[in-house]
């Protein structure tokens, strides 16, 4: 789980923006305890107006942790990042970030420039006592990094050396990991750069990718995945029984069938094996009074379809300790289903965090939001410098007893559009 998060000079991010999910709550519905003393939000939220950057705060997160997993092929490739802040390439683009993996705390910095990793540091705090795993700093461009290892970290000199030789000035020591096998030693770095693969997840994971057609196929050979999407389904109130994924022949149209009936440059068979192509489809099945039916997956809607998309993460967030973050994640559903489907993350997950933008303002008025302010942020940019700020709701001033929801619609706390007039007559 993330702790605290830093950014400098980065998309539509200038100075320093922070985040931080350390949390005065004592609610184990909305926290969890990471340990004595201290407990983190489950939950994250950006709220603000229409490109104000609540998206790129997400991809920074993203984009800190490619950088510790993701190395680059070539010395000539540039660092794993989005742009800098306009006008400030030549300024370098930093972060930091504070995260639990396995129980055990990191902090982890890096300085950089598009072509190269400046500094980087990272600690970790194995017996809950801070120790350097390593801290590296840039020399030349023609020449190795330079790499100092903590003396907690059981690496022998061959895997040091191994280490330092293949880390490219424009990609980070733990991506190296990527490139090699250490023969000894690197069992603490290899643990969380294997811990970050599995459990933090890239901006809405590629939101169509697999293909849902893919992705369904995959869950019903699952019998355990099966059956918990169509107990989610049904809570749901989607009145969805069950579902196949079965080969369907491709319906070409008459125009493109004539096409490659006339094409004399195929054979017979090979026309023939074109024209009655066959592809998985997707067949949803309905209950009614008067008995069950299919529905294709081409006939959902998709505020449908957005839903079970969802279940996918929700179901690893769970089952599991795992770090997504998701982009308009109220995108197409009903408003009761985006708050049952937070409601059921909150409720079933243990160690498991859940970032995202909304534009659902209802979200404000409910209870288990409104009572954890920490976990909102107001998301504005100033029109002078065209620069993204983010702060945390609960430091507005708000008297506990005051809605958030009401505060936020009078703008009482920014981070609302500031609309002109509707009459043509001012534009045209």
């Amino acid at each position: 789980m993330i702790r605290e998060f830093w950014v400098e000079n980065f998309l539509s991010i200038r100075e320093r923006q922070s985040l931080s999910f350390v949390t005065r709550s004592q609610d184990p519905y909305v926290t969890v305890e990471m340990r004595p003393g201290e407990r983190l939000n489950k939950l994250g939220i950006f709220y603000g107006p229409n490109a104000s950057g609540k998206s790129n705060m997400l991809i920074a997160i993203q984009t800190i942790f490619a950088l510790l997993c993701y190395p680059n092929a070539s010395v000539t490739d540039k660092v794993r990042s989005k742009p800098a802040f306009a006008f400030r390439d030549d300024t370098p683009t930093r972060m930091g970030i504070s995260f639990y993996a396995q129980s055990v705390r990191y902090d982890y910095q890096v300085e950089y420039l598009p072509t190269r990793i400046l500094k980087e540091r990272l600690d970790y705090y194995p017996n809950g006592q801070k120790a350097l795993m390593y801290e590296r700093t840039f020399v030349d461009e023609h020449k190795a990094s330079a790499i100092k290892f903590g003396k907690s970290l059981s690496m022998g000199a061959r895997a040091k050396s191994a280490l330092t030789e293949n880390t490219l000035n424009n990609h980070t020591v733990l991506a190296t990991f990527n490139k090699i096998a250490l023969q000894e030693g690197g069992s603490s770095l290899g643990a969380l750069y294997g811990w970050i693969l599995q459990h933090v997840h890239e901006v809405n994971c590629d939101w169509q990718t697999p293909g849902l057609t893919t992705y369904l196929k995959e869950v019903k050979s699952n019998p355990n995945l099966y059956a918990y999407h169509l107990a989610m389904l049904d809570k749901a109130d989607f009145n969805l029984t069950g579902f196949d994924v079965r080969p369907v022949k491709v319906d070409h149209n008459e125009i493109f069938r004539k096409s490659i009936e006339n094409d004399l440059s195929m054979s017979e068979e090979e026309k023939k094996r074109f024209l009655n192509e066959q592809r998985d489809g997707v067949f949803f099945k309905t209950h009614s009074e008067n008995g069950d039916f299919e529905v294709p997956l081409s006939y959902q809607s998709e505020g449908t379809l957005n839903f079970i998309r969802a279940l996918r993460f929700l179901y690893d967030l769970t089952s599991g300790c795992h770090v997504y973050l998701l982009d308009e994640l109220d995108q197409n559903l009903h408003y009761d289903m985006l708050k049952f489907y937070l409601q059921t993350f909150l409720i079933n997950s243990s160690a498991s965090q859940l970032i995202f933008t909304s534009q659902e303002l209802q979200l404000l008025g409910e209870d288990f939001i409104n009572s954890n302010r920490e976990s909102v942020w107001l998301v504005d940019k100033d029109k002078a410098t065209a620069a993204s700020s983010y702060q945390r709701a609960d430091t507005y001033g708000l008297h506990r007893n005051q809605s958030l929801y009401n505060a936020y619609r009078i703008g009482k706390l920014s981070a609302v559009p500031q609309v002109k007039s509707v009459l043509y007559d001012q534009i045209i």
